[in-house]
């Protein structure tokens, strides 16, 4: 063991300090015990810093701006949040269980109930997950508008339908060597549709994609049991709220390409639903075709909307 002055040298700067400050009866504790006291004095006193809140903001999906007042090496989370988003505690439901007698030790009632019952927490709703549908080159406004379009409740006379793609591939309304026109549109009849703008606008419209995809007729004699069961709607399917859908589409591409609405002569209208797409030029120094930018630019945006309207009436259901 060591004594006078050598022990005295091996003791740290904070147990040297305590000697010093606290009273005579707090030199009884362990040594243990008066550096864990000790060190809670210092965080306590010191070791306050200021740190962004960790909480989402509602409205617009943006990390709050506030700040608050936490230990450096904070490990409660509930320290990490401003008033405004504070944690809730979760409603949790317990499912009843059946309880079996035995002649075993009686076990406390309060440890029994809680390491039998499972306990259950309510799922948060599909629109927390921005990350999954919203496109993060968007800009803040977008982004907004999108997600108050996804708030909004789902209305019965939403329709289930079809998203169609059609080009402009010449004509004398614009030019389309430099730029591709997309035009997206929802119907329940594809058919009737196009048909109507080929009589209505004197233009036979060059359908890229139909989704979901349109049966063929052999692939219709083999799904059908009888011949009236081509006019029962169950036979081919549609997309899930196809207004809904189809307004999501909108506003995402209405975000990252401009509009190009025509002046129809014809039907004497402005069409308003076409998106213009710069041709990028590839390796080669031509300019990139109408397929390879639908597959790269268009395409995806409404896969994935067609997807959400999917999992949202899933959920709703």
């Amino acid at each position: 063991m060591l004594t006078g002055h050598k022990w005295f040298q091996t003791l740290p700067w904070y147990a040297l300090a305590l000697q010093a400050v606290v009273p005579p009866p707090f030199h009884h504790r362990s040594f243990s015990t008066t550096i864990s006291v000790l060190r809670s004095n210092v965080v306590k006193q010191s070791n306050l810093v200021s740190r962004q809140c960790r909480g989402v903001r509602v409205y617009d999906g943006q990390r709050c701006t506030r700040t608050v007042k936490a230990d450096v090496i904070c490990t409660d989370e509930s320290q990490l949040y401003c008033h405004s988003h504070q944690p809730k505690a979760e409603t949790k439901l317990a499912l009843p269980t059946t309880t079996t007698t035995t002649t075993t030790a009686a076990v406390p009632a309060s440890a029994s109930s809680t390491s039998s019952l499972p306990i259950l927490t309510p799922c948060k709703p599909l629109y927390d997950g921005w990350e999954l549908w919203i496109n993060d080159k968007l800009s803040r406004k977008k982004r907004k508008e999108i997600r108050q379009e996804m708030r909004k409740p789902l209305s019965q006379r939403d329709q289930d339908g079809y998203i169609y793609a059609y080009i402009l591939t010449h004509g004398p309304r614009v030019p389309t060597s430099k730029y591709a026109y997309f035009k997206i549109g929802r119907t329940i009849d594809p058919i009737r549709r196009m048909y109507q703008v080929s009589q209505k606008c004197k233009y036979v419209p060059e359908i890229v994609e139909l989704f979901p995809h349109m049966p063929s007729a052999s692939q219709l004699k083999k799904r059908l049991t009888t011949a009236n069961a081509i006019h029962h709607p169950a036979t081919i399917p549609k997309c899930p709220v196809s207004h809904r859908v189809e307004r999501l589409v909108h506003l995402e591409l209405s975000g990252l390409y401009p509009h190009a609405g025509f002046n129809c002569k014809e039907c004497g209208t402005k069409h308003r639903e076409w998106f213009r797409i710069a041709r990028q030029r590839k390796p080669g120094g031509s300019y990139a075709t109408d397929h390879e930018l639908w597959m790269e630019h268009i395409r995806p945006v409404i896969l994935r909307w067609i997807q959400y309207g999917i999992a949202v009436t899933a959920i709703q259901s």
